[in-house]
């Protein structure tokens, strides 16, 4: 292996020990940049530690024939834990665990992995060491994942299935998810509709009762049909919205509706959803 000695930038030693060669590399400063050892044939062995500019550990594990074996460990500039990352001939194999940054290592969070590839198997913790979140996959298809997610309290906060997505985060959301309260009442219930960027959506009060409902396009519009209810129940207003975003297929008209079910108010929208006018109802009636 050649070695080019920049004399500006690094200072590198060698030396013979066991027959191995003790390998170090500086930064400008002086200060070692990376520590370790070289077999006879130029690979990396045995323990390497990393370190910071500052001379505090980076990064350290263990070398066999140049791939990363055994348990890593990541340090923040604090010198507190950030991660453990477990290998297997330079895979990641086993537990991927991630630390708060705290002076105790409380653990946040655990991915799973099986020759560099990750399981689909992630739970994340509250400093508290209570479950936040649980990601697993779904028995009877592969490559999807159902996720749950939890107050400090225990009580399920969301549920839901999601195409396998990235390490940290679940993929496209598919079927059914559910939203509740901590005290355990549903507050949203979604449905995504498949082959589309829609999703039909209901919003309940903490009593149980529906507070509204309709279909949501792209995240953020709302199109068609939606129904709005009184925390008692009853219909409070209703609004068939356009199905094009800007508005120029249709004009729309809002009503609102007093308990006993008689209209309330009116309002009249132009093609580019803006408010043209509105009426007043009594008794049923039109005031204005």
């Amino acid at each position: 292996m050649n070695r080019t000695i920049i004399t500006l930038f690094l200072i590198f030693k060698l030396g013979l020990v066991f027959g191995q060669i003790a390998f170090t590399e500086n930064y400008e400063n002086g200060v070692i940049k990376v520590s370790g050892q070289l077999d006879q044939n130029d690979k990396k062995t045995g323990v390497w530690t990393y370190y910071y500019t500052n001379g505090k550990i980076r990064y350290k594990g263990s070398f066999k024939n140049d791939d990363r074996t055994g348990k890593w460990y990541f340090y923040r500039g604090n010198e507190r834990l950030k991660e453990t990352i477990n290998y297997v001939d330079g895979k990641m194999y086993g537990e991927w665990n991630t630390y708060y940054n705290d002076s105790i290592n409380t653990l946040k969070s655990t991915s799973y992995f099986k020759n560099g590839i990750g399981l689909g198997v992630r739970k994340e913790y509250y400093s508290n060491g209570k479950l936040k979140v649980y990601i697993e996959p779904d028995s009877l298809k592969k490559e999807v994942q159902i996720y749950n997610s939890y107050y400090q309290s225990g009580q399920k906060e969301t549920s839901g299935k999601a195409l396998k997505g990235e390490i940290l985060k679940p993929g496209k959301k598919i079927g059914v998810w559910k939203i509740y309260f901590e005290n355990g009442v549903l507050k949203n219930s979604i449905r995504y509709i498949e082959n589309t960027d829609k999703y039909e959506t209901k919003y309940y009060y903490e009593n149980g009762n529906l507070k509204e409902k309709g279909i949501i396009k792209n995240k953020f519009y709302r199109i068609g049909e939606w129904k709005s209810y009184y925390k008692s129940g009853e219909l409070e207003s209703e609004i068939l919205h356009p199905e094009e975003l800007n508005y120029k297929s249709k004009k729309s008209i809002e009503t609102f509706y007093l308990k006993d079910g008689n209209i309330k108010l009116k309002r009249f929208y132009n093609l580019n959803g803006k408010k043209e006018k509105e009426i007043k109802y009594e008794n049923g009636k039109p005031i204005n």
